[in-house]
């Protein structure tokens, strides 16, 4: 099964996107398969995760900063599924203060796909 990924590519004034191709081939290298959906504004995580079909997924990952985490759980809850899926966050934002508390920084988006991988 796949994961949904959440990817905020205006996170850390752009710098998050520079960081997708390591991030996919991180992915790749983990054997992780991956449905990519990248944010255009604020809000739209929150209505992408909202609008998903989250049976076609073992886990969501939001790759941003706190806003972009924040986005993506109000979407999962508004999402009709019954079924709760893990959540993962790639800390690719500026002040990631969730992600800190996980005691993963910015540089860490490597240590929390391992992470994620491992259930």
């Amino acid at each position: 099964m796949k994961y949904l990924l959440l990817f905020n590519p205006h996170a850390a004034n752009g710098r998050a996107l520079k960081l997708l191709p390591a991030i996919r081939a991180g992915m790749e290298r983990l054997g992780m398969a991956v449905d990519l959906l990248q944010t255009r504004a604020r809000g739209h995580a929150q209505t992408l995760l909202a609008e998903s079909d989250l049976s076609k997924y073992k886990g969501i990952i939001s790759a941003g900063g706190d806003g972009t985490l924040f986005e993506v759980i109000n979407g999962y809850f508004a999402n009709p599924s019954k079924e709760r899926i893990p959540i993962g966050v790639l800390p690719v934002g500026t002040g990631n203060a969730f992600a800190r508390d996980l005691d993963l920084k910015l540089s860490d988006w490597e240590k929390a796909l391992d992470i994620i991988h491992s259930g």
